[in-house]
Formats: C-alpha cells, sequence, structure tokens
C-alpha cells in the first residue's frame, strides 16, 4: 500500500510532494526449506519495504505543444512513419 500528498503554490509552477510505502510493515519475511538425505535447511530474510519520500518540483519558462497541419505533412511529399 501507497499514500501520496502534493500541495501546488505559486500558481501552480511549484509542488512539494509526500510519499509513504508499506509504513506499517517494516520488513517482509521470506522463509526457504529445503531438505536432503543427510541435510536440513531453515532460513529467514527479512526485505526492507517500508519507504518514504520528499520531493520538490518547479516549472521554468513556458512550453507550448503545436499541433501540427496533416495536410501540409501529405503534400510536402516528405514520406512519414517508414
Amino acid at each position: 500500500y501507497s499514500l501520496a500528498i502534493r500541495k501546488q503554490f505559486l500558481n501552480n509552477k511549484a509542488s512539494i510532494g509526500i510519499t509513504a510505502n508499506n509504513f506499517f510493515n517494516k520488513y517482509i519475511d521470506q522463509t526457504t526449506e529445503l531438505s536432503g538425505s543427510n541435510f536440513e535447511l531453515l532460513s529467514t530474510r527479512q526485505i526492507l519495504v517500508r519507504s518514504f519520500g520528499i520531493s520538490f518540483t518547479y516549472k521554468f519558462g513556458k512550453m507550448e505543444f503545436k499541433e501540427e497541419n496533416s495536410n501540409q505533412e501529405q503534400n510536402s511529399g516528405i514520406p512519414t512513419g517508414i
């Protein structure tokens, strides 16, 4: 399970976020049992899964995306999508 919260400010140019993953469990246990004719093995490995994070983002400048006119591509004589 995960939880994330983000707050935007400065006219949506900046944001700060906080994340938490598996905050109720510190470890996941992996148990392995092996046995043979003259041995027996039992091992438990604990894997750390809890994590927390903080992020900060800031948008510089202004980006504009313009849709290209598909009629111009067809009339240009240049092959597209090869």
